[in-house]
């Protein structure tokens, strides 16, 4: 009946949170880098970004199979968040981007 929150699944937050902004960081440099190409963007940063993501997934689901109800749950939280993750770094921030891109004037943060 839902996730029990234990000491393990608060310690799940920082990871999930770190995975984000790290994903979140490397989207945007990449962005710079390629002076607002998000189709470029995504072919480099976005393919690794998903490697890293399935590797890790493959780790948290290992948990998921455990008798321990605690990591259980650990694994299932970090499971989804990561998978959230993903999806926020690969589609909302994308889309952040080319909207700040559009409206941006003077083009500073894209170098041109």
């Amino acid at each position: 009946t839902g996730l029990l929150f234990n000491p393990l699944n608060i310690m799940a937050i920082p990871i999930i949170l770190g995975t984000a902004i790290d994903n979140s960081v490397h989207i945007a440099h990449r962005f710079k880098v390629e002076r607002g190409d998000m189709a470029h963007t995504l072919r480099g940063a976005g393919r690794s970004i998903i490697l890293v993501w399935l590797t890790t997934l493959a780790g948290f689901v290992g948990l998921v199979f455990t008798h321990h109800e605690g990591l259980k749950s650990f694994g299932v939280l970090l499971s989804l968040g990561t998978s959230f993750s993903l999806l926020f770094s690969l589609i909302c921030l994308p889309w952040c981007l080319n909207l700040y891109g559009k409206f941006r004037s003077d083009r500073v943060f894209l170098g041109k």
